[in-house]
């Protein structure tokens, strides 16, 4: 919404950070500002106790930890998940040129979500269905489930590497964002 009425506001001259182009004096500006401060404060704690209990799950699943062992270090684990989420989001704060390279990052976490996932879920289903390959059906989903992980590995690579060689690390050349 705020993209739109930048766009109603400004024209062609918007640019990438729509609040650089509004008067931060005007009352109603600083009204969101400070709504956008308050969404922030709330929305993030929420993010990161989702993020830390799926990376918690993930270390106990593949560390083979028993209850026992996963119950003793929870709180240790939650220390150092919860700081080094709060590092990297600090340090993608003070390092991004603009929310366009944001944007993209998260772009290229969708190909892991839209390919790799499935892919890994689907070779999962087959095997749970098939456990040695022996059916032509299973060795079908298990060539596609890899065909996906290849794309998705690839899309995130390409877009990751772009926007860290060329967005971040780049910054003598201008950013070019679509208007429209």
């Amino acid at each position: 919404m705020a993209g739109s009425f930048g766009y109603v506001t400004f024209g062609s001259l918007i640019a990438p950070d729509i609040m650089e182009q509004y008067n931060a004096r005007d009352p109603i500006v600083l009204i969101g500002i400070g709504a956008l401060v308050i969404k922030m404060i709330t929305t993030y704690p929420q993010l990161v106790v989702c993020g830390r209990g799926a990376l918690d799950g993930l270390y106990a699943e593949f560390a083979h930890l028993t209850t026992d062992q996963f119950i003793k270090g929870e709180f240790k684990r939650r220390i150092v998940v919860t700081t080094l989420w709060f590092a990297s989001t600090l340090l993608l704060a003070v390092l991004a040129p603009n929310i366009g390279v944001v944007i993209e990052l998260l772009g290229c976490l969708a190909s892991v979500n839209i390919f790799i996932f499935p892919g890994l879920c689907l070779i999962a289903l087959a095997i749970r269905e098939d456990e040695y390959l022996d059916q032509w059906k299973s060795r079908a989903k298990v060539f596609v489930a890899c065909l996906m992980i290849l794309f998705g590995t690839f899309v995130f690579g390409v877009v990751f590497t772009k926007v860290i060689i060329y967005d971040m690390l780049n910054k003598t050349t201008k950013v070019v964002h679509s208007k429209c």
